[in-house]
Parts: C-alpha cells; sequence; structure tokens
C-alpha cells in the first residue's frame, strides 16, 4: 500500500478514536446529570420504602448517588422512629439513628430484583430500644412489610454502634452497650 492510504486509515482511527472517547465523556456527564436530578426521587423511595418496612416516620438528611464507579450510594442523618403508638406511649428517640452509611454496587445490580449489594459500610448506629411497657402495646398488631424497594446486602459493616435498652422505672438508667465493630451477613428479602 501506498503511504499516503495508510497515512490516510491511521488518520480516519485517530478520529474515530477521539469521537468514541467525546462521546462517551458527553454520555458519562449527561448520565450524572440525569441522576442528580433523579436523586430527590431515589431519596423519597427509600423514606417511603423504610417508612413501609417499619410502619413508623423516617426521616433522611442527605443521599448522594454516582454511578462514575459503578452505582455509589452514601447518605447520612437517619432516622426511623417507633410506631406511632409506641411514641404515644411515651418513647421520644428514633428507634434506629445511623449517622452516615454508604455501598457501591455494579451498574448492573439495579436490573436485577431484588437488587443485589455486596457490602453496606455504616458508622454511628444507634439503636434505642423503647421501655418494654411503651412496646407491649405494638406487638398486639400484626405488622406487614411491604415496599417499593427490593434489596438484598451480602454483608454489612457496622462501626461505632451503640445499643440503648429503655426503662420505664424511675431512678432507674437505660442499659448502654458499645458495639465497636458488627458485621451482619446475608440480609435482605424475608430476612429480619
Amino acid at each position: 500500500m501506498p503511504s499516503t492510504v495508510i497515512s490516510r486509515h491511521r488518520k480516519l482511527w485517530k478520529w474515530l478514536s477521539i469521537s468514541l472517547l467525546l462521546a462517551i465523556i458527553v454520555l458519562t456527564v449527561i448520565a450524572e446529570l440525569v441522576l442528580h436530578r433523579a436523586t430527590p426521587i431515589l431519596k423519597g423511595r427509600v423514606v417511603e420504602t423504610l417508612s413501609t418496612r417499619f410502619q413508623s416516620k423516617v426521616e433522611l438528611d442527605t443521599l448522594d448517588v454516582s454511578l462514575l464507579h459503578g452505582l455509589q450510594v452514601s447518605g447520612g442523618g437517619l432516622r426511623i422512629y417507633p410506631p406511632d403508638d409506641v411514641i404515644a406511649a411515651g418513647a421520644t428517640h428514633p428507634l434506629i439513628a445511623v449517622k452516615h452509611f454508604e455501598f457501591r454496587a455494579g451498574v448492573m445490580g439495579l436490573f436485577i430484583k431484588p437488587m443485589q449489594v455486596d457490602s453496606v459500610h455504616v458508622s454511628g448506629l444507634i439503636i434505642q430500644i423503647p421501655p418494654k411497657e411503651y412496646r407491649q402495646q405494638a406487638a398486639e398488631k400484626p405488622k406487614k412489610h411491604h415496599g417499593k424497594i427490593k434489596i438484598t446486602v451480602g454483608e454489612i459493616v457496622c462501626d461505632d454502634s451503640q445499643l440503648i435498652i429503655g426503662t420505664a422505672k424511675p431512678g432507674k438508667d437505660p442499659k448502654d452497650f458499645v458495639l465497636e465493630h458488627i458485621v451482619m451477613r446475608d440480609v435482605g428479602g424475608d430476612a429480619a
């Protein structure tokens, strides 16, 4: 082949490579913008799912989602309160509070039902069990656990956690357990 033909082929491949790279960059930027606009909707779905699952009020301060390296989700300020009848009996603190959580999943995991997440890292978990007297009212009602988002988690790692078991006895302090590192495996689906 003459050198001019080889030179043209190289230029053509060079321009095709540059065009493909630019197309990938543009598609990534568009996906991030769409995801940024969809994050409030996803946050609402997460709150709704947890609220339905626990049959109580749920608050979530922040939720951030990114697709740059697979699905990355992080958030903070999660509070799950006891059911209304337990709050009416006198419980005042959230049942579960999480300072920060994060997880990653493959993008293909979004399309599998239930969605599969390998590992979730949680820091600053506080579980406050209301006094037995407050919980007895809620124990009498059968509970249904349905929600929009179905997720199974291979492993949940909790650091700097605390378990507080309340008491209704005047002058008696609640039982307070500090749990530095907890690992739970195979969470989700129909599991507790």
